[in-house]
């Protein structure tokens, strides 16, 4: 089978935030470990051989791919099986761990719904599985009861459907923290069915040609506005107060202060970045000086008649133009509403809309 692609890092502890360590530094050694995908309608085995990556066909059967996965796991040296060996920890102890990094990791309210999510989790487990049970033992079944005794206790109606499905995507989320800190290998929530079309109306975006005409026929000022809040995701007068110490030029991001004191880092698009750099820089005054959001509105008002747009163009549909772009870019709905500075993640679920029904969840 070739030689397997390990891995040897040495961290900082603090970057990863684990609680309780007594290590200044950690060494984690990680293997390759051989995981099935879903690619259409098959389920695919990836593995590393010779520092190549491979896929073997599992079909279409989710059970018949776990069996070609345990066969390639079987068939692995011992000593790089052990490597895909994890510490035993109870679930109990991991959420408490969770929770800890939930309240350091997201704004009050978005921590709250995670930890409203993990307790409630928390409490299916020791009610059917007991006080003590191995965070390892929680497999897609269990997970999936979990899904069932949810349907139980909430009902049919659409709210609840929503309900249930928004449960699961923070339960998706704990489980991906869990992979991320070696405590799980798998995240056994990766192949649960969700109820069909629970989600809110899909926001209108803007469509390319738009996008062109707008930007195309506009000044300088106003169109940095707009492109702010296409290409970065800013709200209106996040943009029209922004200063240039919140531009890093170098690290090509904004720095923009959020209301509970923290600070949201936002990648800046290559276009925006240039049409910043051409105007006249200073190293304390704002960035678009002399304007108002009445004059943007104004302004924006007149581009969609001189551009005789068939309809009409709100600021919001920038920002949603940029939800679009970032998820069909790859960007989970979590780490969207950390971009959009959005302190509450049940309101990103909207532009779930955006996604394919199999990728809203991922």
């Amino acid at each position: 089978m070739g030689h397997w692609v390990v891995d040897i890092n040495i961290q900082r502890l603090n970057r990863h935030k684990r609680p309780n360590d007594p290590f200044k530094y950690c060494v984690f050694i990680f293997a390759m470990k051989p995981q099935i995908v879903k690619i259409g309608d098959e389920y695919f085995v990836e593995y590393y051989a010779q520092g190549l990556k491979f896929q073997k066909k599992g079909g279409r059967d989710y059970a018949h791919a776990q069996k070609v996965l345990e066969k390639i796991v079987a068939s692995l040296p011992s000593d790089i099986r052990e490597l895909y060996i994890v510490p035993e920890h109870t679930v109990e102890d991991f959420i408490v761990t969770f929770i800890q990094f939930a309240e350091h990791e997201f704004p009050f309210k978005t921590f709250k719904r995670y930890e409203q999510s993990a307790h409630h989790f928390e409490a299916f487990i020791k009610k059917f599985y007991g006080a003590q049970t191995k965070l390892k033992t929680i497999t897609h079944k269990v997970v999936e009861e979990y899904r069932l005794d949810l349907g139980k206790r909430e009902g049919d109606s659409l709210k609840r459907r929503k309900l249930i499905n928004f449960t699961l995507f923070l339960i998706r989320d704990m489980f991906d923290y869990a992979i991320k800190e070696r405590y799980l290998n798998d995240n056994p929530t990766l192949h649960i069915k969700l109820f069909d079309r629970p989600y809110h109306k899909t926001p209108e975006s803007l469509t390319d040609d738009e996008v062109l005409r707008i930007l195309k026929s506009t000044d300088q000022k106003v169109r940095i506005i707009l492109e702010m809040m296409l290409y970065a995701g800013l709200l209106v007068d996040e943009a029209l107060c922004l200063n240039w110490p919140d531009i890093d030029f170098l690290e090509n991001c904004f720095r923009i202060k959020t209301f509970d004191g923290r600070v949201r880092n936002i990648p800046m698009d290559v276009r925006l970045k240039g049409s910043l750099e051409n105007l006249k820089r200073n190293n304390t005054g704002r960035v678009i000086d002399h304007l108002n959001r009445k004059q943007v509105e104004l302004g924006l008002r007149d581009l969609v008649k001189t551009n005789c747009l068939a309809r009409e163009i709100t600021f919001s549909m920038f920002r949603h133009t940029f939800a679009k772009n970032m998820l069909a870019r790859g960007v989970r709905l979590r780490d969207l509403s950390v971009l959009l500075g959005i302190d509450d993640i049940v309101k990103v679920m909207r532009y779930a809309g955006f996604l394919e029904k199999e990728e809203r969840f991922n």
